[in-house]
Order: structure tokens, then C-alpha cells, then sequence
């Protein structure tokens, strides 16, 4: 592919479209908080989380975004959920549905797991998984085969080649997504948690938390905020009321260095916390404060001060 006179040179690693999720209001900037220079500003979601050419390569010479296309083509798809996700939220009844829907669930499972391993940090980690891509591959079920752009051929030059910089990044950016990850889980234990009116939910350049590798692959335990009032959560016993105080504390603890939220206060709150740091090895069971019995079928959140 050819470079295109208009390919971006940002490229986003949390996409424009989920920051928007985390507005104050529509035409309002984002704020969010830096660690690296202890500053809280607001600026649009274009102007923060993204790297100059982070998807950008060489093949046959050319440079070319060939990866940023990619995550154009499947966030546009994401995008509409999440537009229909705030426009409904209110909705009595919704997000049950939402949950019976297997676009949807398919939808959660995409997101998770390339929103997961697009963040720069994990770079060090694709490297570790390269060896095993094309046994992963062997593995994987025909369907998400069909998903990749590349076939078995294709996944073993890569594998073959991932000193290079240009083949790790479409080992990282587009097979790990697919191949680390259990497209056949049900997702049993998801949950929805809506918050309370004023009661934010923050977000992060880490947004995907979970207990472990393993935990997470498998789509058994972890939690992603989806909207400044809304997440999913998944833990091996189904969650009756979580603390989204204690959870917030977590995103802003595995921050790599950018927290998002609506709420410029939170975000202060948190900056002078005396308990800052002190939550970044918790596990997601942590955010649990109980447990569905057999007659439950609401899930609550409850508000934790800072």
C-alpha cells in the first residue's frame, strides 16, 4: 500500500471517538491529568493520547499507515456502538439488552483486546509473545483466521522478522488482538455498572484493568469504563455493587501518564490523594463490595470518597 497523500502522522492509541465518551458536554475539551508534569488541563480528544507515526512502517520501501487505516475501518464500527450506547444509556431495559445482543458482545470482545495491546506499553510484552504467534494461529478458530489480513505464510514471516520494528508492530497492533485473546468466551460474567448522576467515571491511556494476563485473555476478570457514567465488569462471582471510588483509584494509579474524566474536581481529588499509588496492584475482586445471591438480578455501584 502506497502512502496516501492525507495519512495521519497521529496516530491515537486510545481512539478520538472513546474519549468523546468522557466529554463534559458535547462541544466541551476533555480534561485530564499528566503525570509526567503533575498538570491538569483540558484540551480536545485530537490533541491528547497519541504518538507521532506509532503505526507508521516501511514495506517495499514506502512508508505507509497501512495499521492506521486498519483502526479507521474497525473504529468506525465501534463508534456506532458507543454513539447508540449515550444516546440509550437511560433507557429502561437497555443495557440487558445490550448483553443478549451478539454483536454487541463480539463488539466488547474486539475492543477489549485492541485496546489492550495498541497502548505503547505493552510493546516489551508482544515481544515476549512473538514466538508463539503462529501456534496461536494454529489454534485460533477459523473465524477470527478470517479476521487478520494475513495468513498462516504471513504470520510466520512475521514471527520470523519481529526484531524488526515494522513487524513487531503489526505483530503487536493486529495479531496479538486477535490471537492472545478467547473469542469462543460467552462472557458470563459481565456485568454492566451505570453511575449515579455525578459520579464520574475515569479513564485512562491504560484503560483495559485486570488481575492477570491470563484473567483477562480468557475475558473472566476485568473492567473497562466505557463512558464517563458507565462500565463492564466481569469477576469469576457475579458482582451485586462494586466501589467505583476504589476503581477509579485503580485507573488513576496504572495510569501510564494520561487520566481522562469530566470531572476537573475528580481529577484534582485524586492528584492530592494521600492514598495515591496505593492501588495500583489491587486485583479487580478488590472493587467488589457484594456479591449477587440467587434472587439478585440489579447491579448497583456505591460512591467511595477520596
Amino acid at each position: 500500500m502506497k502512502k496516501q497523500v492525507n495519512d495521519p502522522i497521529k496516530h491515537h492509541y486510545v481512539p478520538v471517538y472513546y474519549q468523546k465518551a468522557f466529554l463534559p458536554t458535547d462541544n466541551a475539551e476533555l480534561p485530564y491529568y499528566k503525570k509526567q508534569f503533575n498538570e491538569l488541563k483540558a484540551k480536545p480528544p485530537t490533541a491528547i493520547l497519541y504518538e507521532l507515526h506509532l503505526h507508521t512502517m516501511r514495506m517495499r520501501g514506502t512508508s505507509t499507515a497501512m495499521l492506521e487505516h486498519f483502526y479507521r475501518d474497525i473504529e468506525s464500527q465501534f463508534a456506532l456502538y458507543s454513539e447508540l450506547i449515550r444516546k440509550h444509556i437511560a433507557d429502561a431495559g437497555f443495557l440487558h439488552a445490550l448483553k443478549q445482543d451478539e454483536n454487541f458482545l463480539n463488539f466488547m470482545r474486539l475492543i477489549i483486546s485492541f485496546q489492550f495491546w495498541r497502548t505503547p506499553c505493552n510493546r516489551e510484552l508482544a515481544r515476549q509473545c512473538v514466538p508463539q504467534l503462529l501456534q496461536k494461529y494454529d489454534d485460533a478458530p477459523a473465524e477470527v483466521q478470517d479476521l487478520m489480513q494475513y495468513d498462516r505464510r504471513g504470520v510466520k514471516f512475521i514471527q520470523r522478522t519481529a526484531s524488526k520494528s515494522d513487524s513487531l508492530k503489526i505483530a503487536q497492533f493486529l495479531m496479538l488482538p486477535l490471537l492472545t485473546f478467547d473469542f469462543t468466551s460467552n462472557l458470563e460474567n459481565l456485568r454492566f455498572f451505570k453511575t449515579t448522576p455525578g459520579l464520574s467515571v475515569l479513564s485512562s491511556d491504560r484503560p483495559v484493568l485486570f488481575s492477570s494476563h491470563q484473567q483477562l485473555f480468557s475475558f473472566k476478570e476485568f473492567a473497562f469504563p466505557l463512558a464517563k457514567d458507565l462500565f463492564v465488569f466481569a469477576t469469576a462471582r457475579k458482582a451485586k455493587k462494586i466501589d467505583v471510588g476504589k476503581l477509579n483509584r485503580m485507573i488513576f494509579d496504572r495510569a501510564r501518564n494520561f487520566v481522562i474524566s469530566d470531572s476537573e474536581s475528580l481529577l484534582q481529588k485524586l492528584r492530592e490523594s494521600p492514598q495515591r499509588g496505593q492501588f495500583s496492584v489491587c486485583s479487580i475482586a478488590d472493587c467488589v463490595v457484594e456479591f449477587e445471591d440467587n434472587n439478585s438480578v440489579e447491579t448497583e455501584v456505591v460512591p467511595h470518597p477520596v
